[in-house]
């Protein structure tokens, strides 16, 4: 099979927040989301990406199709070292190379990573990867929907939910260092 490599793309829209988080966003300066999709079949990258799209989430996008290159991204090892941590990792679990289970595996003893979110999305419903993906501390579980409608779902959820109602524990640390 061949790579994708990394593709980083802007989904551009208008942007819509949670009442009263306009200050705080204004507070913290934080760029647009970054969301690191590491999924190898192009038929589900192209559905993300036309969900991203559809639901007007402006994001940015960086994909990845294998589990031994998401970890060299998010360690920013070799030719990812200027890369920006991504504020939330869609994680599939059937991958080449390490699997989606390794990486979270790895990612959760990583004190650099351990703190980034990551929601396992995959074709599985398998009562043990799912057991195995909260064990390893996985913020989520979401199996993949069989049609553009149930992408535009998750998409929307995982929007509304991550971006504009949780703070994630990375915004936590922007808000603690010091403004200039």
């Amino acid at each position: 099979m061949t790579s994708l490599m990394v593709e980083t793309e802007m989904v551009e829209s208008e942007p819509t927040m949670a009442p009263g988080a306009e200050g705080y966003l204004q507070a913290t300066r934080q760029p647009s989301p970054h969301v690191l999709l590491v999924e190898d079949n192009p038929g589900d990258v192209w559905l993300l990406r036309e969900a991203f799209r559809e639901c007007g989430f402006s994001c940015e996008i960086s994909i990845i199709d294998k589990g031994d290159m998401a970890l060299a991204f998010l360690q920013r090892q070799g030719k990812y070292q200027r890369v920006r941590r991504p504020d939330l990792v869609l994680l599939d679990l059937q991958l080449p190379g390490k699997s989606g289970h390794e990486v979270l595996e790895r990612m959760k003893l990583s004190e650099e990573l351990r703190r980034i979110p990551v929601v396992v999305f995959t074709s599985s419903d398998n009562p043990h990867d799912v057991e195995r993906a909260y064990r390893n501390q996985a913020s989520g579980f979401i199996p993949k929907p069989s049609e553009m409608e149930g992408f535009l779902r998750v998409v929307s959820s995982i929007r509304h939910y991550w971006f504009q109602t949780v703070i994630r524990p990375l915004e936590t640390v922007a808000r603690l260092q010091p403004q200039e």
